[in-house]
């Protein structure tokens, strides 16, 4: 069966979702005006001089979102005045995620979520973050209630025909020296209720990772991320940093992750900052790109 991998926007989202045939001019207009409150709660959340006014604005900031969300078929509704909110939406539009940042005191950071499902009463799965009390290279499969908090960047999914799986890609201000980029995964079980973390990245070596994450010094500049032209995911390949610990630092080459009989494959140098040339050009075997747009 060919497998597909795809990302996409809300820029493509707009011309296929029904928009003006799901959601009336009176909810409409209600999602406005719960709008512009949540604006100007957004901008507190950031940037609020005080830890307890940014704690203030994010909690009323939920409660307004939570309302706002209750509108019938909010799902078809944008937000797109959230500057620093993400909003990634998957291909098959079954759902929504938010994720956001707080500032809890300088250089601690507090990650807030939830799920919207695409339905006209709204079911929403919030997520907590519950990050510190994972181990240090970040495994566990978890709940929406131990969730592993991040911002998310950008969101593709596969499907290997028996199951569909999401990949989140995600932004965490790790520590004051250290940050992390990372790949989520997120399933639904039979009971539809969201699971992150699955078997799905294949090492070298045969073992397999619930979830890719690359730790690093805050001053390093690390990619992770899909490449279209290439058909994979593209990050830096880290090596040891002088300083010991759990970062790593890019030496200026390129590992990848292709799709291969509904495993993420892990691809070696597959080029190098001086050539940016891949080293081989069977990228995604058997696999087909679709509904393509670069975040």
């Amino acid at each position: 069966m060919t497998l597909r991998i795809f990302v996409v926007g809300f820029s493509i989202l707009v011309l296929s979702l029904p928009v003006k045939a799901q959601l009336s001019l009176d909810h409409a207009e209600q999602l406005m005006q719960y709008d512009d409150s949540l604006q100007t709660l957004a901008h507190g959340v950031f940037s609020a001089e005080k830890p307890e006014e940014r704690f203030v604005a994010c909690e009323h900031f939920i409660k307004s979102l939570v309302r706002a969300l209750q509108v019938e078929n909010s799902f078809y509704y944008p937000f797109e005045s959230f500057e620093s909110i993400s909003i990634k939406y998957p291909a098959d539009s079954t759902f929504r995620i938010f994720t956001w940042q707080l500032e809890v005191k300088p250089g601690e950071y507090r990650y807030y979520g939830a799920i919207q499902l695409n339905q006209p009463s709204l079911k929403l799965f919030p997520l907590i973050d519950r990050s510190f009390n994972y181990s240090a290279e970040a495994q566990e499969i978890s709940k929406p209630s131990e969730w592993y908090g991040g911002v998310y960047y950008n969101l593709l999914s596969f499907s290997n025909g028996t199951h569909k799986y999401y990949l989140l890609f995600g932004y965490d201000m790790y520590t004051q020296m250290d940050r992390r980029k990372f790949i989520d995964v997120l399933t639904f079980d039979d009971e539809h209720q969201p699971v992150f973390g699955a078997p799905i990245f294949s090492r070298a070596d045969g073992s397999t990772l619930n979830r890719f994450v690359m730790t690093f010094p805050q001053e390093a500049s690390v990619k992770l991320n899909l490449e279209k032209e290439k058909g994979l995911i593209v990050f830096d390949h880290l090596i040891e940093d002088p300083r010991g610990g759990l970062a790593k630092v890019p030496d200026g080459s390129f590992d990848a992750f292709r799709l291969r009989q509904g495993k993420l494959e892990w691809v070696e140098k597959v080029f190098n900052g001086v050539s940016n040339q891949p080293i081989q050009s069977d990228t995604l075997d058997q696999t087909r790109l679709s509904n393509i747009k670069k975040q």
